[in-house]
């Protein structure tokens, strides 16, 4: 429910307040980021998974309503983290074939995937993604290089501070970038290597139990 919600607020805001939520990329091209509101393919990606695994029964016309308005805000956010999050978690569905009602939309799911793909859709992504933005993740792989070495060089057991740290030596690197973009060099630049094991161990511990889940 706070996901629609939040999704809800983010098409309205389109309509009457688009400076709030819309930018545009570096090929021109307009971008629903939706931050003023929330993050928009944060909020889509983690409504649609809820709402495909919800044990809740829902009518027909709200499931479909929900998956349109999750999947619109999902494809025009461009969030290519957002949407690789979903397609893992439909790609374990096919795997594990979950009991869950909605069982039979994920491999609809992957029909319009395959449609789109063979249609050519994948190609039409340079239009609204700068090519080169794939291969150095914006600019990120120079970044988490710059961060890592000024942590080894400079207090790589125990790190230099959580966020602030990560988020001024970010600022000296790209002033476009800021912080870190990513929670495990985020959580290495604050606390170090000891830190970080700790942190990774947390996370592959979770993610064996969602699989499971």
């Amino acid at each position: 429910i706070g996901s629609a919600v939040l999704c809800s607020l983010i098409v309205l805001c389109v309509a009457v307040a688009p400076d709030l939520v819309v930018f545009m990329t570096d090929t021109g091209y307009p971008r629903l980021r939706g931050e003023a509101i929330a993050d928009a393919g944060v909020v889509a990606a983690l409504g649609t998974i809820l709402l495909f695994t919800s044990a809740r029964r829902l009518s027909l016309p709200t499931f479909l309503f929900l998956s349109a308005l999750f999947g619109s805000v999902l494809i025009f956010s461009l969030a290519r983290i957002a949407w690789l999050a979903v397609a893992v978690f439909f790609a374990i569905a096919v795997l594990k074939r979950p009991a869950i009602r909605s069982m039979k939309w994920v491999y609809v799911f992957w029909v319009i995937v395959a449609v789109g793909v063979f249609a050519g859709a994948m190609g039409q992504l340079d239009m609204v993604r700068d090519p080169q933005s794939v291969s150095d993740l914006s600019g990120r792989l120079g970044l988490w290089a710059y961060l890592g070495t000024t942590t080894l060089g400079q207090s790589p057991w125990l790190g230099l501070g959580y966020l602030a740290a990560s988020r001024e030596i970010g600022m000296e690197y790209d002033p476009q970038l800021g912080s870190g973009h990513s929670i495990f060099i985020d959580v290495f630049v604050g606390g170090g290597i000891v830190t970080e094991i700790a942190f990774l161990v947390l996370v592959i511990a979770m993610m064996v139990y969602a699989i499971k889940l």
